[in-house]
């Protein structure tokens, strides 16, 4: 047991006592982001993550909903249904509450 308080008040001291170099920066213009001395172009990952989110979307369409086809998704309005959480009959929902 005090071999392993020991290593565990030695790691804490290393680590206080350890500076961490940053491992991302960016370019005067911040068009560019550098990880670990690897440049990124900003509008490169924006594309990246636009695109990863658009397959998601398709993927999410054609295996849970069904729909293979982009014409016939639909959109649910969200902004109209208002959770009341002091209703609490049961059997009743607050989606079909009116």
């Amino acid at each position: 047991m005090s071999n392993m308080l020991s290593l565990l008040a030695y790691s804490k001291h290393v680590a206080m006592n350890t500076s961490n170099a940053g491992s991302v920066s960016w370019s005067r213009d911040k068009k560019t982001m550098y990880f670990r001395g690897r440049a990124i172009e900003i509008t490169l990952f924006r594309a990246m993550i636009v695109d990863a989110i658009q397959r998601a979307a398709d993927m999410l369409w054609r295996e849970l909903m069904w729909v293979s086809e982009a014409a016939d998704r639909f959109e649910v309005p969200l902004h109209p249904i208002v959770d009341d959480v002091t209703f609490t009959r049961r059997g009743i929902s607050f989606i079909s509450k009116k």
